[in-house]
């Protein structure tokens, strides 16, 4: 794939000499990294595989000069490399990638989930527990379902005496009843109390499926007279921090999709998929500014030997100590009998 060339010639040109592209269930892409290091590095994806989009986490190997960095390229994947070179060079090139490449990125390793290319590595479970994959499911009884997406479902309904009547919505794993569910929800929260039609917008949460909903009620003709219709957008509640950072260009987007299919109401599912990729990919872009990328601090589960070795030997001094405290303690014992012994002698 040309791009993925041209993120691997950038990375090189950056004195970067071992790098890789993962997802957030494991599997690796485009790497020259050796077996045992995928393995470590596996478990240190699982331990942080929930950190924001565009953030980072940082280890020094050992002794050495390199550095091992873990950059959350996508919503659902990480570029991994190790490199001396300084963290403002390698922070600066993240950025330039993430901009160019971050969508394409993030549709590459969504389309490649199930590749053959792609390498799942094992490993021991008694070493590391990987979390359970998530997938989209059609609910019946149930009130929250879960997905890998940043967006979990968009629903576009129409609103006649305030009932929604849900026209198009996405996933297709959605049944039409619990389309309206969520439809009905997201109508009741943003009208409150008023019954008067105005277009606005609202983001509120949905606690019991811990989501964000973005609730857009708006006007559209309707022969005579304008009726209401609402698009409802959930988010995963993990990424509300760039939802409210990006929600300006975010409405921009949404009324630009408004305005365009309003007026025959051609609101239809592969639309909806268009407008959720044009959301993801604002949402997914990186802040231009270099300081602004924010670095994980994680207790550090050091891939340095010494550090290993000298917390085994802190646990072997422990015992030593209680033996010293043990010693001291008969000796006081002794020490009162012997005069309580002089006493009744006296």
């Amino acid at each position: 794939m040309t791009f993925i060339n041209t993120i691997i010639k950038e990375l090189r040109d950056t004195g970067i000499k071992r790098y890789g592209l993962i997802n957030k269930d494991g599997r690796y892409f485009e790497n020259n990294l050796s077996l045992s290091a995928k393995k470590i590095l596996l478990k240190m994806i699982f331990e942080n595989k929930d950190i924001p989009v565009n953030s980072y986490i940082k280890r020094k190997l050992g002794n050495s000069d390199q550095t091992l960095y873990i950059y959350k390229i996508a919503f659902n994947g990480f570029l991994i490399c190790t490199s001396s070179t300084d963290i403002k060079i390698i922070l600066d090139k993240f950025v330039q990638i993430a901009l160019k490449f971050g969508f394409l990125l993030y549709k590459y390793f969504k389309s490649q989930k199930s590749s053959i290319q792609s390498q799942k590595i094992s490993v021991p479970i008694q070493k590391i527990s990987a979390p359970p994959q998530k997938t989209s499911v059609t609910l019946q009884n149930r009130d929250e379902f879960t997905t890998n997406e940043p967006i979990t479902a968009i629903i576009l309904s129409k609103n006649k005496d305030f009932v929604p009547e849900p026209v198009a919505w996405i996933p297709m794993s959605i049944n039409e009843e619990e389309a309206l569910r969520i439809a009905t929800k997201g109508l009741v929260l943003i009208l409150g109390d008023t019954d008067k039609i105005k277009e606005c917008y609202s983001l509120i949460h949905f606690l019991n499926r811990k989501q964000i909903g973005l609730i857009y009620l708006f006007e559209i003709p309707n022969r005579t007279k304008l009726a209401s219709a609402t698009l409802t957008i959930l988010f995963d509640e993990n990424i509300k921090k760039i939802i409210f950072a990006n929600i300006e260009e975010t409405e921009a987007e949404i009324k630009n999709y408004l305005d365009r299919n309003r007026k025959n109401f051609n609101f239809t599912n592969e639309n909806l998929k268009l407008l959720q990729d044009k959301i993801v990919s604002i949402l997914n872009r990186p802040p231009i500014k270099l300081e602004k990328i924010s670095h994980i601090q994680k207790p550090d589960s050091r891939l340095d030997l010494k550090d290993a070795m000298m917390k085994e030997i802190k646990k072997i001094k422990k015992p030593k100590k209680i033996e010293k405290k043990i010693k001291k303690s008969k000796l006081a014992d002794e020490m009162v009998r012997a005069i309580k012994k002089v006493k009744d002698e006296v």
